[in-house]
């Protein structure tokens, strides 16, 4: 993160990645520590969220150039955020939707 191109943007940008990314991992293992499988499952997506951001970043990378034909440096200052962020919104999603599925009734 501290040598990415692009400047300071993109800078913050992978290095707020990469500590949410390890701060996520280390919550994580420390609820199923606590035995919160819950709690669990939720750091993990979000952890996993982010560890797919590279993916998402290239993805991303080909849209906005298809789409808009911008300079290339502008091109990566967008998806060095929308790479991440844009992911950690789609794992709340999934979280929320988790959590507000009904219940199975106990027999």
């Amino acid at each position: 993160g501290l040598y990415a191109n692009g400047g300071l943007s993109s800078e913050i940008a992978f290095c707020l990645l990469a500590v949410l990314w390890v701060l996520f991992t280390i919550l994580s293992v420390i609820r199923l520590r606590q035995h919160n499988y819950a709690a669990h499952r939720n750091w993990m997506i979000r952890s996993f969220a982010l560890a797919l951001s590279a993916i998402t970043l290239r993805g991303w990378k080909y849209v906005l150039v298809a789409m808009f034909h911008p300079r290339p440096m502008d091109v990566y200052l967008v998806v060095a955020w929308l790479g991440w962020i844009g992911n950690l919104v789609v794992a709340e999603w999934i979280i929320y939707r988790l959590t507000q599925a009904p219940k199975p009734y106990s027999t």
